[in-house]
């Protein structure tokens, strides 16, 4: 039954809707019951509805089940009409909001005088990227060629004190033409970006959003020195010290000025107040380190703050004299983005961004008046994911409205897509209409009753900051909405673990400082990333909980996934997770062109076009196209400092490698790049043995970029190297095959995950607040203008100046609160389980949640376990745990160096590492999963017999490895120790895993032996085998090349009679070869 707000969202016509759904509110069903309630009820055609998504798997969704209900009510009954919708709806505009663009400017591109084949012929991302680099070429070219450089050279000098570089300024032009491509009028836009910095005689002329910023900032600074002063008087005051606490107390007051002039916006008052701080410092306390501490701290901050302010005259002329640089900057963006223009059209084609702009364009053509007829056919205009839209696309769907037919859903609290535009203050700005109607979905369908409330609790206290835009209300507030969700619910874990300095790394600073201890340039300077050893053990952590967890509740791998903040954090949790044999599906770190079988791929590339670039060659050699070892590529290294040539040490040592580079190297030169591409994935049947489902689809989707390389014919194979050099930094994402069927774990970006839900959700939390942004030289900024430092030539002294402290106050802001509504994203995915795993090297001292704890480097489980004191402690269990066994989880055995003799017609030595069977490292428990493959098998008994002590063995002992050994194992290994050869084996002296290198027949033959059990007269070799069903006669069959190689080698090494034989677990038996 539906609720009275999911009702009116359905039932609601003949006005303007605005929806607001928390996460799992159902947000999908209501839009889709009301279009398909539109469509059999209001008999309102598909053809007279405009449906749009931001993903075309919604659209494609959307169809599904609207297509679905559509056959089950003709089921019911016959209806001509529902029958005549049923065939129209492939036809319908259910689609992407670039989808619809595109029909827009294919239908009405005359109207801003584009041709037909221009409009059909979309750029992809490889061609965009070489036409933009021309374009920007041609731009600086220009400005050479200019009677008059100074201006030029000026701003050239300001991002780089070498004349020959422009690799920043070139950077800057793109930052800035990324946000001028988002306006309605570029031109416009410009002007009044430039109109900032002209001559003023006060800060409060400038525009409104750029002083109330400036007042913010402020006012943080204001709320450091206050919170730091306060503490410092309270230390005073419990060491009972008269002239501290007078000293502390003026400090106090002078804070509250501070405020006074904030209040009253006014900035002399404010640098009074911070001088007579600074003039004032505070007195030590002989013997009170703690509080000398304390003291030393406010005292640095007070100096910072008195050091970086100036009067307000001098911050606008500081303005004044960057107006030079910013015209200039601004004039070259145009030029860039027109000639960027004139080239798509030189090339008759166009880019994705264009598909809104020209809509746009078309649309608010008074001539013409397309928008009339768009507001004559819709009756009906639904919009999902309303909070992601931009102001582009929010003014074309109101521009085809009638003003009384839109459906808008969205949550302003999971808007996380700044980086592509979105604009949450939208829908902000929209859901304070009263001519709007304004309904909010008040339940939650997806997860059980404590992660929903933890949820309400926790961000109510992170998102109601004074200062920030978001705020969690009354009505953000969900309650489950199904009976079943009040049954069997788990507290949201929170797992810290607690780490040592050696997992910390060399940065050993506390997780969380003192009160009020923010740093502006550690937010320039801080990473977001975890040390390696802090990695390593988060991963290991979530491999075995994640064991335990299907072990005791049965919970598939399908309905598990770990959530991270960046893709880095990926390679980490794969090994993880290869050492536990646990299935997943996790893409690249950084996008496609990392991924591993395309770097193998382009590598084969580089290597042709660049002879001389000795990482791709190896690269090759170390694929699976050759597969070499580290010591066949060490002898090519020794052999290569003789003939200094490493294709002639190749050809001596690997004539047959050689041959295969030689034939491809003469092929490439008439091949086109997709027969290159065929030829490469069939060396060594790399595509078909070698590359698992992941890896095939991104090979798949290579070939399809280089059909269209081959079609635009630029440059051949050293056009398309030159290419992919060019783009690889990009970060695509890889093509992705996995479906929901498939029993693997995944991980996945939060942004990945959005509109998705799991049973079981792991959530790796942040320990610091990076803001990338900051270290740019130039940060554009839609509102505020362009950031650049100031810059004192020519000794490059770089000061601070006003717009540049404002537009960083404002991109931290920004991207925190974005960061909070990622949390927020992440926090709601799961259905059952909710587990945040995080570390520290000491126990987190929380701190009231505000505008300064927030901007304080704390990381998202800082602000977390900030907010654990506004949340009902039986939502949660935190869980501070110990790092034991969890630092590593690879079968590491340490190997003395040794040298190993090389029989030879010269009896060389080559120093070898040597393995011991009686120095063997500690290794943790392992969870290892019993769906293991052979190849596993195999080394996990290899590992049992290097390390089971004497005859006979026992389960004990085995258990006693911490490897898991499953029990068919165990028992092959008793009745191998049983057997009446094995004992006569033990009797004498055995080693395992022998390694040797010989040269056999002129070729060097290298390799490890399971065993050798030496006497006095014999060498006995045995190799063991777990092959299932086989015969005697099919291991011979196999294995004997293999041990037949074993014996002559030891022949070159013992006069002693040889033996060998083939060990089957299977059989249990010796098999002499």
């Amino acid at each position: 039954m539906k609720t009275p707000s999911q009702l009116a969202a359905v039932e609601t016509i003949n006005q303007d809707i605005l929806v607001s759904a928390s996460a799992g509110a159902g947000k999908t069903t209501v839009l889709i019951d009301r279009l398909i309630k539109r469509i059999l009820v209001d008999k309102i055609p598909v053809s007279r509805i405009l449906a749009l998504t931001f993903t075309e798997a919604a659209a494609a969704e959307m169809k599904h089940r609207l297509q679905t209900e559509m056959h089950r009510k003709l089921a019911e009954s016959f209806d001509p009409f529902l029958e005549e919708q049923l065939i129209l709806l492939q036809t319908a505009n259910i689609s992407t909001i670039h989808s619809f663009c595109l029909t827009v400017v294919k239908n009405f591109g005359y109207v801003v005088n584009l041709n037909p084949k221009q409009v059909n012929n979309i750029l992809d991302e490889a061609t965009k990227v070489l036409y933009q680099k021309e374009c920007l070429d041609k731009t600086f070219d220009h400005q050479i060629s200019l009677s008059d450089t100074s201006a030029f050279i000026q701003t050239a000098q300001h991002f780089s004190s070498r004349s020959e570089d422009f690799s920043e300024f070139r950077n800057a032009i793109l930052r800035i033409n990324a946000v001028l491509s988002q306006q309605k009028n570029p031109q416009k836009w410009s002007q009044k970006i430039l109109s900032l910095y002209e001559k003023r005689n006060k800060i409060s002329e400038l525009p409104e959003p750029v002083t109330q910023t400036f007042w913010e900032m402020m006012t943080l600074h204001a709320q450091q020195l206050d919170l730091q002063s306060k503490t410092v008087l309270r230390d005073a005051s419990l060491l009972d010290n008269e002239k501290s606490v007078t000293e502390a107390s003026l400090v106090c007051q002078w804070a509250n000025v501070l405020f006074q002039a904030i209040k009253t916006r006014n900035l002399d008052s404010y640098n009074h107040a911070l001088l007579m701080m600074a003039t004032n410092p505070l007195s030590t306390i002989k013997s009170q380190a703690d509080y000398n501490k304390l003291r030393d701290k406010l005292n640095k901050a007070i100096k910072a703050k008195a050091n970086s302010f100036l009067s307000e005259a001098e911050y606008l002329q500081q303005l004044s004299n960057q107006h030079p640089l910013i015209s200039k900057l601004l004039e070259m963006a145009l030029d860039y983005n027109l000639r960027y223009d004139q080239k798509k059209k030189e090339m008759q084609c166009i880019d994705f961004d264009d598909m809104e702009r020209f809509a746009f364009e078309i649309l608010f053509n008074e001539q013409h008046q397309v928008y009339k007829q768009y507001q004559t056919q819709f009756d009906e205009i639904m919009v999902d994911e309303f909070q992601d839209t931009n102001q582009l696309q929010d003014a074309i769907i109101s521009r085809v409205s009638r003003g009384s037919n839109i459906f808008r859903v969205g949550d302003v609290k999971q808007s996380i897509y700044k980086f592509r535009g979105a604009k949450p203050g939208l829908m902000r700005e929209l859901s304070t209409k009263r001519d709007i109607k304004q309904l909010t979905l008040e339940h939650n369908y997806r997860s059980k009753q404590p992660i929903v409330e933890f949820n309400n609790q926790l961000f109510n206290a992170l998102m109601n900051i004074d200062y920030f835009e978001d705020v969690y209300q009354q009505q953000d507030h969900v309650t489950p909405g199904k009976k079943s969700q009040f049954d069997d619910g788990h507290p949201v874990e929170i797992n810290i673990l607690m780490l040592d300095d050696e997992e910390m790394g060399e940065n050993t600073e506390s997780d969380d400082g003192d009160e009020g201890d923010f740093d502006e340039e550690k937010f320039k300077t801080e990473t977001i990333e975890e040390s390696f050893n802090d990695k390593v053990v988060r991963s290991n952590f979530i491999a075995n909980r994640m064991h335990e967890l299907r072990r005791k509740e049965k919970i598939a791998y399908r309905d598990m996934v770990v959530l991270v903040r960046s893709h880095a954090l990926k390679e980490d949790l794969k090994a993880a997770f290869d050492e536990t044999n646990i299935p997943y599906f996790i893409d690249s770190k950084s996008g496609f062109y990392q991924s591993a079988a395309i770097s193998q791929v382009i590598n084969v590339y580089r290597w042709i076009t660049q002879p001389a670039n000795e990482i791709a060659l190896f690269g090759v050699l170390f694929s699976p196209f050759f597969d070499l070892s580290a010591d066949q590529a060490a002898l090519i290294a020794l052999l290569n400092q003789k003939t200094k040539n490493w294709i002639e040490s190749i050809k001596e040592l690997h004539p047959e490698v050689y041959d295969t580079l030689m034939s491809l190297k003469d092929e490439f030169q008439y091949l086109s790049i997709t027969e290159s591409l065929n030829r490469i994935y069939s060396l060594n049947h790399f595509y078909d043995d070698f590359c698992n489902h992941q890896e095939k689809t991104n090979l798949d989707l290579l070939f399809e970029k280089a059909v269209g390389f081959d079609r635009n014919g630029i440059g051949g194979i050293y056009g398309f190297v030159s290419l992919i050099d060019k783009i690889s930094d990009e970060k695509s994402s890889e093509a992705i095959p996995v479906n929901s069927e498939d029993d693997l774990v995944k991980v996945m970006t939060i942004h990945q995950s959005k509109g998705l839900q799991f049973k079981v959700v792991f959530y790796w939390s942040t320990n610091s607040n990076a803001i990338i942004d900051l270290k740019l030289p130039l940060i554009a900024d839609e509102q505020l203008g362009l950031g650049i430092h100031t810059i004192q030539l020519p000794k490059r002294f770089k000061k601070v100046n006003l717009l540049r402290q404002i537009i960083e106050f404002k991109a931290t802001k920004d991207e925190l609160e974005e960061q909070i509504r990622v949390l927020y994203v992440a926090l709601t995915r799961a259905q059952e389980k909710m587990i945040i795993v995080g570390s520290e090297k000491k126990p987190f001292t929380p701190k009231e949640i505000s505008m300064l704890s927030i901007f304080e480097k704390i990381g998202t489980q800082g602000w977390i376990l900030n907010a654990l004191r506004h949340l009902d402690e039986s939502l949660y269990s935190l869980n501070r745990l110990p790092i034991d066994g969890l630092r590593t989880v690879r079968l590491a055995i340490r190997q003395p160096e040794g040298n190993l003799p090389v029989y030879t017609k010269t009896n060389t030595l080559i120093s070898k590492t040597i393995p011991s069977l009686k120095d063997q490292s500690y290794v943790p428990q392992i969870f290892v999963s019993r769906d293991l493959k052979p190849q596993q098998q195999g080394t996990l008994m290899h590992i049992a017999l290097q390390r089971l002590p004497v005859l006979p063995f026992t389960t004990d002992q085995m258990d006693e490895l911490n490897i898991n050994l499953s029990e068919t194992m165990k028992e092959h290994l008793i009745r191998y120790s049983s057997h009446p050869f094995t004992n006569d084996l033990y009797r004498f002296n055995v080693s395992h895993e022998v390694p040797f290198i010989s040269k056999i027949d002129d070729q060097l033959v290298y390799g490890y032996i399971d065993m050798i059990s030496e006497s006095d007269e014999t060498l006995t070799i045995v190799d063991f085998k777990t092959d299932r069903n086989v015969t005697p006669d099919l291991l011979i069959e196999r294995h004997k090349h293999q041990l037949n190689t074993y014996v002559k080698a030891m022949e070159l090494l013992s006069k002693k009679k040889i033996e060998a034989y083939l060990y089957s677990f299977d059989l249990n038996e010796y098999i002499r070869i």
